[in-house]
């Protein structure tokens, strides 16, 4: 069988619910064929699943270097790059796709996230904006927003911020903790 062929079995055994037999076709596709960067993608995603990180990140890595052009691609290596505290070259790879990709919402959400980590809050405050402005359903970019605004003490746009998101995702698992987050941001100090 072709590498594209074994990459397809992968995919199939995926949706089958065959992790196992799914790496296995994957890695075979790779072994075939060491430059087919979608093999390595949908490997780095499978092992993403399984909480294998360091192995996603290089296989992410990989099909990145092969395909320097796919924003999916260099997307799920930021994503792999922000998991391993790699802050710095998560925000590289955002910006590189929003460069490849200037409407993917994703793509800001994440580099937010990261600008966030480094303390960075005006532009990540910037890129939450953007992604709400590109996907206004993303709840998650109006609370990591709410949260960058609290860090700069600004308590009224971030009260504005995690409400919105508690309207918009009510049943979301931390509810109850932004809940009472506002309720805190909400009394007189």
């Amino acid at each position: 069988m072709s590498p594209h062929a074994w990459k397809d079995r992968g995919d199939a055994r995926q949706h089958l619910n065959d992790p196992e037999g799914a790496l296995a076709d994957y890695s075979k596709a790779v072994e075939l064929d060491p430059k087919y960067a979608p093999a390595y993608h949908e490997r780095a995603l499978l092992h993403r699943t399984r909480h294998e990180f360091d192995l996603a990140l290089a296989d992410f890595a990989k099909a990145a270097e092969l395909d320097p052009k796919n924003a999916l691609f260099i997307m799920g290596r930021g994503i792999a790059k922000a998991r391993h505290q790699d802050d710095a070259g998560a925000i590289a790879d955002f910006t590189k796709v929003i460069e490849l990709d200037p409407r993917n919402a994703e793509a800001y959400h994440h580099r937010g996230v990261s600008l966030a980590k480094k303390n960075d809050l005006d532009h990540a405050i910037a890129d939450f904006s953007k992604a709400l402005e590109l996907k206004p359903g993303l709840a998650v970019a109006l609370k990591e927003r709410g949260t960058a605004h609290e860090k700069k003490k600004d308590s009224k746009a971030a009260i504005a911020d995690l409400e919105a998101y508690l309207k918009a995702a009510p049943r979301a698992p931390d509810a109850a903790e932004v809940r009472a987050e506002v309720e805190r941001l909400k009394k007189p100090h």
